[in-house]
């Protein structure tokens, strides 16, 4: 192996996780805080040409953040109990749970369910046929509000089963419905931003978009069981 390209590569990848650390929680806060800012953003960067300009230079891009909160989530997620694994557990949870990498990209997946419901009703409600490339920008804006959501449910789902002390799990519910509720608030913002809608109409776009979410969520852990 070429030692000059495997140093280049290091170089890139230690620059990489360095803005890795800085821009996580910038983008975090800022999504947070102004999601319809960061809606707007997503939009603004896919308009750039990539050729010319380097795209979500000022933040991360939606995936990436996404996929990082997962990461930090289980990072953070206090260890599983030993005897978590069951006769009722199944083939595809044996093996998800057996891998690191496996569950991160189980959990990866489970969670972008949302963003896939957020980003269908945009697709049904605007004209035209679906594609690749229509699908990319409300996916892409849907991934940035999905992470706190991933981020709490992680968490709030593995201290469930880890404890059983009510104050415990009463706290833990807490969390889930609050961000249930930004949840529900950023969906009202993304509606009424990327269709024009009235208040109501987002409103209720808004809600079906979480319902859906949250349907699609449970029915692919129930399938998969890990």
């Amino acid at each position: 192996m070429d030692i000059f390209k495997l140093s280049k590569s290091l170089d890139e990848l230690i620059f990489d996780i360095l803005m890795w650390v800085i821009f996580y929680p910038y983008t975090l806060v800022r999504v947070l805080i102004w999601p319809g800012h960061m809606i707007d953003y997503a939009a603004a960067e896919l308009k750039k040409d990539p050729d010319k300009e380097e795209l979500f230079d000022r933040g991360l891009s939606p995936p990436v953040f996404l996929f990082l909160s997962i990461v930090l989530a289980w990072m953070i997620s206090p260890a599983a109990p030993a005897t978590a694994s069951s006769e009722s557990e199944t083939a595809i949870a044996g093996l998800i749970n057996g891998s690191v990498m496996s569950l991160l990209t189980y959990r990866l997946a489970l969670y972008c369910v949302f963003p896939f419901a957020g980003a269908l009703i945009y697709e049904w409600r605007t004209p035209g046929s679906i594609s690749h490339h229509s699908f990319r920008l409300p996916f892409y804006q849907q991934a940035y509000l999905c992470a706190p959501l991933a981020i709490v449910f992680s968490i709030t789902t593995v201290v469930a089963t880890r404890f059983q002390d009510i104050d415990v799990l009463a706290f833990m519910a807490l969390a889930m419905f609050a961000i249930l509720i930004w949840y529900f608030w950023s969906q009202v913002v993304f509606f009424r931003r990327t269709m024009d809608s009235s208040w109501s109409a987002a409103v209720f776009w808004g809600f079906l978009s979480v319902c859906l979410g949250v349907t699609f969520l449970g029915a692919l852990d129930f399938i998969v069981g890990a």
